[in-house]
């Protein structure tokens, strides 16, 4: 101006926009958004919240006077949202645009129940399963009548995983097995596939000395199954080879043990091998140990010559427990003349005490053994000295 004066105006109020910030919960796939408030306009009417995803365009999906709002997302889905601040007066301000994807618990690669075995008197269970992924235990679910409960939770503590069921008869049945998986969020994820245990079952022909073998199928490999051997145990002593080894589609057998020397004990068990999987392995699955107990043949001369061809008294038996073997000889008085407990010895027709051959005449004897079982069998009856 002329005079050299200036003129100064007030400052006007300071603008501050809305900051917003996003934040997902995971399990429940709800999205949080937080904004600071507009300042500058002395008071707010309300926000209005907008949302695109990149699919669809900007939508207006809600208003609100507070400084937070909450939503449900679809998973998967990327979302960018925005805030409008509206002035009492209509005037606008949009905040900063966030975006966000809705992921969810990562779900595993596999979840294989690699095999259920028979262990002992237990079931034993091995499962693989992605550990990488968001799994926090594994739900064990067993068959009860026609369908699933579960029986135990486990903690994953690697790719593979080992469980063992007590709870079972496997002497009485088969068992049928699934897992699982537990998320982070405390869902479950899809069952495993399913593994049936194997139950074989013994049927005998004491005449013919025949023993009859059938089992269930096993189920289910994610290989094929390449064979089932079959072992067979002597008084409970199992050979490392296979008595026989038979095809996928074979399920019963037949064992002649007639020429199988024992105490009279015979057991078997069923190995079922798969061929190479997906997940580069191969598992074997053990069945129950049913056995036989063979009552004893026995067989009692009724006469001997000590000076002749068959000169000692001996029973011949087999399928007996050789430490319960007692034979006894009485003359016609009672008195014991002879005893052994060693099958092999038979009586010479000697008297024991007097170390004198007997006469010829009709003696008894008395014949004690044990089968496998320990049940006691006792043969009596009259044996002749001849001269």
């Amino acid at each position: 101006t002329a005079n050299g004066t200036y003129r100064t105006s007030a400052k006007g109020n300071l603008h501050s926009t809305s900051f917003l910030t996003v934040d997902l919960d995971i399990c429940t796939k709800s999205v949080d958004l937080e904004w600071s408030a507009y300042e500058g306009w002395g008071s707010i009417d309300h926000y209005e919240i907008f949302a695109h995803t990149e699919n669809s365009p900007w939508t207006n999906i809600g208003s609100t006077t507070s400084l937070n709002y909450n939503l449900d997302a679809i998973p998967g889905e990327t979302y960018t949202f925005a805030i409008q601040a509206i002035s009492e007066l209509g005037i606008t301000s949009f905040s900063n645009p966030t975006e966000i994807f809705i992921s969810a618990p990562t779900p595993p690669d596999f979840n294989y129940l690699k095999v259920a075995t028979v262990y002992g008197n237990e079931v034993l269970l091995k499962h693989y399963i992605d550990a990488n992924s968001n799994i926090s235990e594994l739900a064990i679910q067993r068959m009860n009548g026609v369908s699933f409960e579960e029986i135990a939770r486990v903690t994953v503590v690697g790719d593979e995983n080992i469980y063992i069921d007590s709870d079972v008869d496997v002497s009485s049945q088969s068992y049928v097995y699934r897992v699982v998986y537990i998320d982070s969020c405390g869902l479950e994820g899809p069952p495993s596939n399913e593994a049936k245990t194997i139950l074989l079952n013994i049927q005998n022909d004491e005449v013919l000395k025949l023993n009859y073998l059938d089992w269930n199928p096993y189920q289910e490999f994610n290989g094929a199954i390449q064979a089932y051997n079959i072992y067979r145990g002597i008084d409970s002593v199992f050979g490392i080879n296979p008595i026989a080894t038979l095809g996928p589609q074979e399920h019963t057998y037949t064992d002649d043990v007639n020429e199988i020397t024992s105490q009279g004990r015979i057991c078997y068990y069923i190995e079922v091998i798969e061929a190479m999987n997906i997940y580069n392995s191969s598992e074997k699955s053990i069945s129950n140990v049913p056995c036989i107990i063979l009552p004893p043949i026995i067989f009692i001369p009724n006469a001997f010559i000590p000076d002749g061809f068959n000169a000692v008294f001996r029973p011949v038996i087999s399928d007996f427990d050789y430490t319960s073997y007692e034979l006894v000889i009485f003359d016609r008085w009672g008195q014991v003349i002879f005893k052994t407990n060693t099958p092999m010895e038979g009586w010479d027709g000697k008297i024991a005490f007097s170390n004198e051959m007997a006469q010829t005449g009709t003696y008894i004897y008395m014949l004690t053994v044990k089968d496998a079982s320990g049940k006691e069998v006792t043969r009596r009856g009259h044996v002749s000295l001849l001269k």
